[in-house]
């Protein structure tokens, strides 16, 4: 809601794998700012305990950041869905389910090293985009 007043998300596509990316990466980072106490799936589930997920995630970190990264700027509910919806999709495979939120959670920590929340959180469109995608591109370098 704030990065919604801030930034004027209304003008962003409303299935964009990038604005989902920083957008609920966002979320989460303020509520594990708010709650450092908790593991990241907690963070990630609601504060249910998806400890498994999580780990498969991290097993798979190099393929779900290379394709993450080829979907970047999709911005169609099958590419969308492929990483944040819990719906069937031949385009994520087997994938873990959701993947995304972890990848937005880890790209806006990596921008955060940089740019304070509400920075981050007043970014339009393309400032938004372009940082994204020189987080992904980070992740992969260090994955």
């Amino acid at each position: 809601m704030v990065h919604d007043r801030l930034a004027h998300i209304r003008d962003w596509p409303e299935h964009g794998v990038a604005n989902a990316l920083l957008v609920e990466g966002l979320a989460t980072r303020v509520t594990a700012e708010l709650d450092p106490r908790r593991p990241d799936d907690e963070y990630l589930w609601m504060g249910a305990t998806h400890r498994r997920w999580l780990a498969d995630c991290r097993r798979r970190w190099p393929e779900i950041l290379d394709r993450i990264a080829a979907d970047v700027d999709a911005t169609d509910l099958d590419r969308y869905a492929a990483w944040f919806l819990m719906r069937d999709s031949a385009h994520r495979g087997d994938l873990p389910r959701r993947c995304g939120y972890l990848v937005g959670l880890e790209v806006v920590r990596l921008l955060g090293e940089r740019h304070p929340l509400h920075e981050i959180a007043s970014w339009d469109l393309d400032r938004g985009l372009d940082e994204v995608r020189r987080g992904l591109h980070a992740l992969r370098a260090a994955a």
